[in-house]
């Protein structure tokens, strides 16, 4: 991977509400909307973000239902799994994660998990 790829992905987790999404997204897929209450930011924000993480391999969708649920990708790219896995470990030190894990786990459980 050159360096400016690597830039490219790095950036993705350069926003905060970015990595709550993934800090979401690490236990289980979820609906836009179940995003959106957890984070409390308004849908199309969510969506921004949601589109951002995916052009960078990050988050992909699958249409269930009738609706949209996204996960974290399954990675190929060793930076990607690197970074995730830091990630991952550390991202409850975020203070608004606990809170976000605890809103999304009192909604609704998404359809076709």
């Amino acid at each position: 991977m050159e360096a400016k790829e690597a830039g490219w992905l790095l950036r993705a987790f350069g926003d905060g509400t970015r990595l709550r999404i993934i800090a979401l997204l690490t236990h289980r897929p979820h609906r836009v909307s179940e995003l959106a209450r957890a984070l409390r930011r308004p849908m199309p924000a969510v969506t921004r973000h949601l589109r951002y993480l995916h052009a960078r391999g990050l988050v992909e969708w699958q249409t269930v239902d009738g609706g949209v649920l996204y996960r974290l990708t399954p990675s190929g790219n060793p930076l990607k799994e690197a970074v995730l896995a830091a990630l991952q470990r550390r991202l409850d030190l975020l203070d608004e994660v606990p809170r976000d894990r605890a809103r999304a786990t009192t909604q609704r459980p998404s359809r076709g998990r």
